[in-house]
């Protein structure tokens, strides 16, 4: 240890001049601010501004003299072999001249930000003064590592320049294939993942700071007093370590971005309108709700399609035609400016759609994407704009300004006879008169756009709006300052048909079914009203004393719903356990669905999902299982096929379970 301190000391004192000139330069910005005065410019801003200046300056040009001369000057000139004749540990060598050096450099930062800092006039921005106080150390290493290749002339250099565009590649292309990966399905501005990107920065400066300091100890302990051999040995250390580094960054990130359907842990699950598709978006073990996969799925066959780069189907950038047989996405890069948006559209019948899919660039981002019925034409909003255009050509074949605001947009579908319908919300004539939702359409022969009805929500000040099947009735959810009301409406006209429920607190949740019924979930009892929408009598199904519906569930063979439950100790937000029964709509007999595979605390895999889905498709069948993975339902409800095997063990019951809305 006294090796160490005395070769220190040593660096520092033929240093000093450079801590004295750093201490000196710090005077200049409290001069500059006494001097001269500077309009608009307060005496403080002027010392924090010209001390930052200074110390960046000092941050860059001392390092790399510093750098390049403690361990340089003494190899070429032969000087370093004093220590080694008294004789010293290479060790207790390499730790002084590098601890003596990061002193010089550090203090002479230091010292040029003191006056400022005592006249409380330095800035407070922690990643500047993080990169001034952090960055001398650096290049100080940095210097070093390009003197020693410099000043030996070895071939070894040719070693270097290799290694260096072999890393650079390995870790843009682990970088990209990251960010493609995110972006897809709009992860970029998630907090998790800007979290994992100032961690894996950390991880790669951590790296580099340890491959520099291996470097210039290997350099110390086994080049001694040939330059030749220091290079090499300080190429063999430095470069080990971050080859090392990058390949296992190129590996990780592959198997991020190609993991299987079946190595998923999470899932959610949104289906095409027929129930014969669905998107499948999932995460790794360890990884949930931050790295998404997403996949086309066909449950009943098996087959999938991933899509790269992933999408989010909730983002509105997919969808799949009504027949089942078409869908469309959005692809996403934002890496490549001149492409950086396309529509992609594939054909589900081809044995494989993927190679004979139709790509087209588009100009924005598209908040809602819709297929028609035949999926021959999509329509895409992006901001206030509707564009529609030919899935197979990427023609555009009609374009207009919505009159609705960007948000204010409920609804946009294909109707029977291709139509475009809109459902958009306005304000009342006066501010107290509530909320409006017309109801126009676009006629894609005429180019005209016709308000065809209104909807309207008298003292709303939200509104939920519920398509039903054929797009003949709506379901208006409306809740003003402490009071909600549901009422059906005429799904062309909007005019009202039937009040449906009103209350106090949130309204209930939603969702129609075949045969013209539609189900109401009570949030506070609940209870499970099924309607029939033209008229008849109402039932009431309540789950058994301490159980409560989670969503109004989905219809997997007609007349029978899967409704998920959960159980919750009195005063306590983590469910004690979960399920679902199967209610018969005829007879109103609850069944619990339970049994072999796992079924015992098993979810609909659409539990939270409130669009109509065919009754009876795959979709509906679809359930996560506590086991972990998906399964899909045999048609009488009563066996289990495993459709994604997930991760096994996984207790559904631990889920995160929240209400649909």
């Amino acid at each position: 240890m006294k090796a160490v301190l005395a070769i220190a000391a040593r660096e520092v004192s033929s240093r000093r001049f450079v801590v004295l000139a750093g201490s000196a330069l710090g005077i200049v910005p409290l001069v500059l601010s006494w001097l001269t005065p500077w309009p608009g410019i307060t005496p403080a801003e002027v010392r924090a501004g010209a001390s930052l200046l200074i110390a960046g300056v000092l941050a860059l040009a001392v390092p790399v003299m510093t750098g390049s001369s403690v361990f340089g000057s003494d190899l070429s000139e032969r000087r370093i072999g004093f220590y080694f004749a008294r004789p010293v540990p290479a060790f207790s060598i390499w730790a002084g001249k590098v601890g003596g050096g990061l002193v010089v450099v550090h203090a002479a930062v230091l010292a040029s930000l003191l006056p400022a800092w005592l006249a409380g006039s330095l800035f407070r921005d922690f990643w500047m003064l993080l990169a001034i106080l952090t960055a001398p150390g650096l290049l100080f290493l940095i210097a070093n590592a390009v003197s020693t290749s410099v000043r030996s002339r070895s071939p070894w250099i040719a070693v270097d320049f290799t290694a260096g565009l072999i890393t650079s590649g390995l870790l843009w292309l682990a970088f990209r294939r990251t960010v493609l990966q995110l972006s897809g399905a709009g992860n970029l501005g998630n907090t998790r993942v800007t979290t994992f990107f100032q961690i894996a920065a950390g991880t790669a400066f951590a790296v580099l700071v340890l491959a520099l300091l291996a470097g210039s100890y290997l350099q110390t302990a086994s080049g001694r007093v040939d330059l030749a051999r220091a290079h090499r040995s300080h190429s063999i250390g430095f470069w080990g370590l971050v080859l090392t580094f990058s390949l296992f960054a190129d590996v990780s990130t592959r198997w991020l971005v190609n993991a299987s359907v079946d190595s998923l842990a999470a899932y959610w699950v949104r289906p095409g309108p027929s129930g014969t598709w669905v998107w499948v978006t999932g995460s790794l073990p360890g990884l949930r709700s931050f790295v998404p996969h997403t996949f086309l799925i066909e449950p009943e066959s098996g087959r999938n399609l991933e899509i790269r780069p992933a999408v989010f189907p909730w983002s509105g950038a997919s969808a799949i035609s009504v027949g089942g047989d078409r869908a469309v996405w959005v692809k996403v890069d934002p890496l490549t400016k001149s492409r950086g948006l396309e529509l992609v559209a594939v054909d589900l019948t081809s044995p494989d759609p993927l190679s004979g899919a139709r790509r087209f660039p588009l100009s924005g981002f598209p908040t809602r994407l819709v297929l028609s019925r035949d999926g021959a034409l999509a329509a895409l909003q992006v901001d206030e704009t509707i564009q529609v255009l030919e899935s197979a050509s990427g023609k555009i074949v009609g374009s207009f300004r919505s009159p609705f605001q960007k948000r204010s947009i409920h609804h946009i579908f294909f109707t029977d006879d291709g139509v475009l319908r809109l459902f958009g919300e306005t304000q009342g004539h006066e501010p107290s008169a509530g909320l409006d939702v017309e109801i126009l359409d676009f006629d894609l022969r005429s180019r005209s756009l016709v308000k065809r009805g209104v909807v309207h929500a008298p003292d709303a000040r939200e509104v939920w709006l519920t398509l039903g099947p054929g797009e003949t009735h709506v379901v208006l959810r409306a809740r003003g300052l402490d009071r909600y009301e549901v009422s059906l409406h005429d799904g062309v006209t909007g005019s009202s048909l039937r009040s449906l429920a009103r209350g106090e607190g949130r309204p209930p949740a939603v969702r129609f079914f075949s045969g013209d019924r539609l189900a109401l979930l009570e949030r506070g009892s609940g209870t499970l009203r099924i309607l029939p929408l033209l008229g008849g009598t109402e039932q009431r199904i309540t789950l058994r004393e301490g159980r409560s519906f989670l969503t109004p569930g989905v219809e997997a063979r007609p007349g029978a719903l899967l409704c998920p439950w959960v159980k919750r100790r009195e005063g306590s937000p983590v469910p004690e356990g979960v399920g679902t029964v199967e209610v018969d709509l005829a007879t109103g007999n609850l069944r619990d669905l339970g049994g072999p595979g796992g079924l015992e605390g098993a979810l609909p895999a659409l539990q939270f999902h409130s669009d109509m889905v065919a009754p009876g498709s795959p979709a509906t069948r679809l359930i996560q299982s506590r086991l972990g993975g998906l399964g899909l339902l045999t048609p009488d409800l009563r066996g289990e096929k495993r459709v994604c095997r997930g991760e096994e063990g996984v207790d559904t019951q631990k889920s995160s379970l929240t209400m649909n809305d």
